[in-house]
């Protein structure tokens, strides 16, 4: 996974140096996302936790030809921790913030004299994080179809840096001379467990189960997008 890293950056380099006379854009970029959780858990009391952030960021691409861009940045995004009792409470709290660098290689295709266009883009997002201010383990009490469930969970941090495998589309829309703005849509996939949630549970006094809900650091989002066009 690092020599992958290294070549992208080397060709991410590369290509943003082939021309010097091309457009640049700067943008300002915020939006929501929703992250990717898996849960086991065989008393089937429990669901995946519905987490979710808000991130915001700046980005420079630059077009190398009429078609093709390269763009990184740097965003900053939360990874929170929760439970969700089946059809009970669901809880969040805080997790730990993350800056996010994303590295792209795109298209850009326009239309309507440059009015409207529309962007596809792939590449690698590189997280990495700080110290950590969430909370500790939690024991909670709630109903669930007339059964009492006791349970405790905690969360446990893998890893302080990961990387993305990225899939982006996005449409602007040039509002002045040389202002857009834009929408964007995109996936994003982890390559190893960031964060496990372990619960141990009982139900209505009985033996203790367990139960956990991991990720890999995966969301898909939704991002608004401000930019300004330098150069021709």
């Amino acid at each position: 996974m690092p020599r992958l890293t290294i070549l992208f950056m080397i060709l991410f380099a590369a290509v943003s140096c082939y021309s010097q006379k091309s457009s640049i854009f700067i943008s300002a970029e915020a939006g929501w996302s929703d992250d990717h959780y898996q849960m086991n858990d065989i008393g089937s009391r429990f669901d995946a936790p519905q987490l979710g952030s808000g991130y915001f960021g700046i980005a420079v691409r630059k077009l190398v030809t009429a078609h093709l861009y390269v763009e990184g940045g740097v965003y900053t995004r939360g990874y929170h921790q929760g439970v969700a009792l089946k059809g009970g409470l669901s809880l969040s709290g805080s997790g730990r913030r993350f800056a996010q660098f994303p590295m792209r290689v795109g298209g850009r295709w326009s239309l309507f004299n440059d009015r409207i266009s529309i962007r596809p883009a792939g590449g690698l997002i590189f997280s990495v994080t700080g110290k950590y201010d969430g909370r500790g383990p939690l024991d909670l009490v709630d109903r669930q179809n007339g059964d009492q469930v006791e349970y405790t969970y905690n969360t446990i941090y893998q890893t302080d840096a990961f990387f993305l495998a990225h899939a982006n589309f996005s449409v602007e829309c040039r509002v002045g001379k040389k202002v857009y703005l834009g929408l964007s849509s995109s996936y994003n996939w982890g390559l190893q467990k960031i964060q496990l949630q372990r619960i141990e549970y009982t139900v209505n006094g009985g033996a203790v189960m367990k139960a956990t809900a991991s990720t890999m650091g995966g969301y898909n989002s939704i991002t608004g997008t401000l930019s300004y066009r330098f150069g021709s």
